[in-house]
C-alpha cells in the first residue's frame, strides 16, 4: 500500500488494493471500498443532505424532510 502525508500532520491518505481510506489523527473519517461502497463513521451536516431524492434540512427550531425527486 501507500500511505500520503507527512510524518508529523494527523492528516494521511492510505491506498492499498481493496480500499482508500483518509485518517485524521488516526482514526479514520472516510474510506471508499474496492467493491464501490463508502464509509464514514461519523458525518455532521450543517446545511442540508439529499439522500436518493429525500432532501433534509434544519431550521432554527425544526428538522425537516421533504421529497424534491431524484439527485442527477
Amino acid at each position: 500500500g501507500l500511505s500520503i502525508g507527512q510524518v508529523d500532520n494527523p492528516n494521511k491518505v492510505i491506498i492499498d488494493n481493496d480500499d482508500i481510506t483518509i485518517l485524521v489523527n488516526d482514526k479514520e473519517v472516510v474510506t471508499f471500498r474496492a467493491d464501490g461502497s463508502g464509509l464514514i463513521p461519523i458525518l455532521n451536516v450543517t446545511k442540508s443532505a439529499n439522500l436518493l431524492g429525500l432532501q433534509i434540512t434544519q431550521d432554527s427550531t425544526h428538522i425537516n424532510w421533504d421529497y424534491v425527486g431524484e439527485v442527477t
